[in-house]
């Protein structure tokens, strides 16, 4: 809660206003609130997130109209707490059990700032009945001045200390000097605590579907020794931490654990401890992937003993492990569908290259067809040619024939007959007589 709203908590009983007798009409019951009433009912379900008129009256005339009371048991909130611990009390789900309180939050990973309030001045804030409207006129300038103050406290807060919200850090040399520091005082017991920034561990979380517990420490809180001596020194503790999830620490007093981050609501920037909305210390979140975004899905808070804590994260654990295992599961099917993809890809490139190496083949053996047929066409050529010189020169060797001789007649294996006459003194019909 911011200091308005914790200023807002602590009015008390107000005179004259105890609860009176109920009847069956939701509209009379309305009417017969008081101003004060009205004002102590808006400003309760502004704390704590509640909506509905009749539940939010029951529970102040439970507790008399103490909205200081009414407000702790609805956020389950200790009798003492530290006024340096703040919490949107809307955000966050409540369990408590034995001491430790286990925080559940469904919504993304997202900063809130302190004074962040949804605009809901130009809506009735109860339905759209006749008494709704007449209560909202009747509270606005109360509702226009809350929303004012708290726009400029935040302000003036910016403006007397600008550096701390925009200074750079360096989140290596950070966490190493917290885990000196840390082991200095508590020895080196503890959980392997991770050197990486906390925007990289967080994408690592992401990547490997695993869960991501952060602890802020704070060196001021009466609780912080005991739980890092008693719980975080704890074998069990260790181990568990270890091997079941990714765990990172860093104190709130170092850049890194006062690093901001680009915050993708209103262009702000807040710390991880604004990210986280921690209530109290020792505190610790759990992160897991929800949704394809990175949500804080627990809160634990000063846990008693190891044990407890155990109980808390395997409880944690347990109630998100199948966000975890439906992530895991789509992971798996997209990894399967790429593999499946790439496989027939691949499928794709042989066959491609084995049609492409058959249309080199088949082309390399037509062009050797054309080679040898251009060749065997040239040889053809050049034989016919020859044949044509042979039998020109041949016929030039050919004495003329004369007008009276020995005819001889000649059938040729083609069937041609050739006849001619030579003299009886050639050689050639000498042989033949």
């Amino acid at each position: 809660m911011s200091s308005r709203d914790d200023e807002g908590v602590r009015r008390r009983h107000v005179p004259g206003d105890e609860p009176r007798p109920s009847t069956s009409s939701g509209n009379s019951r309305e009417e017969e609130l008081t101003v004060e009433q009205t004002e102590l009912m808006l400003h309760f379900q502004e704390i704590t997130g509640e909506s509905d008129l009749d539940v939010s009256r029951g529970i102040l005339s439970r507790h008399s109209w103490d909205i200081e009371s009414a407000v702790r048991e609805t956020l389950h909130l200790p009798r003492t707490p530290p006024t340096e611990e703040e919490t949107p009390p809307h955000s966050h789900r409540h369990s408590e059990a034995n001491g430790t309180r286990a925080l559940r939050a469904d919504g993304p990973l997202e900063a809130v700032s302190p004074y962040q309030r949804p605009l809901d001045l130009l809506r009735p804030p109860f339905g759209e009945g006749p008494v709704s409207w007449i209560l909202f006129f009747a509270t606005l300038p109360f509702r226009i001045f809350n929303f004012g103050f708290g726009y400029f406290i935040e302000f003036i807060v910016r403006f007397i200390q600008p550096g701390q919200r925009g200074r750079l850090t360096d989140p290596t040399a950070d966490l190493a000097s917290f885990i000196e520091a840390y082991e200095r005082r508590f020895g080196t017991a503890h959980p392997k605590f991770s050197r990486r920034s906390y925007r990289d561990v967080l994408a690592e979380a992401k990547n490997a579907l695993r869960f991501l517990v952060v602890y802020l420490h704070s060196e001021d809180h009466a609780n912080t020794a005991h739980f890092c001596r008693e719980v975080l020194a704890d074998r069990a503790v260790i181990e568990f931490l270890d091997t079941r999830c990714i765990f990172w620490a860093c104190s709130i007093n170092l850049g890194e654990g006062l690093s901001f981050f680009d915050s993708h609501r209103n262009g702000r920037r807040y710390n991880v401890s604004q990210i986280m909305r921690e209530c109290s210390y020792p505190f610790l979140g759990v992160v897991c992937l929800r949704e394809n975004h990175m949500s804080i899905v627990g809160r634990i808070v000063n846990p008693p003993s190891a044990a407890r804590f155990i109980e808390n994260l395997e409880e944690i654990f347990r109630n998100n492990e199948e966000l975890l295992r439906v992530a895991r599961s789509k992971k798996d099917a997209l990894e399967n569908m790429r593999k499946e993809i790439r496989i027939q890809n691949e499928a794709y490139k042989l066959a491609l290259e084995k049609d492409r190496q058959k249309d080199r083949e088949r082309q390399e053996k037509e062009e050797r067809e054309r080679r040898q047929r251009e060749e065997e066409r040239e040889a053809e050529l050049r034989k016919q040619a020859e044949l044509s010189r042979l039998r020109k020169e041949y016929s030039m060797l050919i004495p003329a024939e004369p007008e009276e001789g020995i005819g001889l007649s000649v059938i040729l294996p083609s069937g041609t007959r050739i006849t001619r006459k030579f003299r009886p003194s050639d050689q050639l019909v000498r042989r033949v007589q």
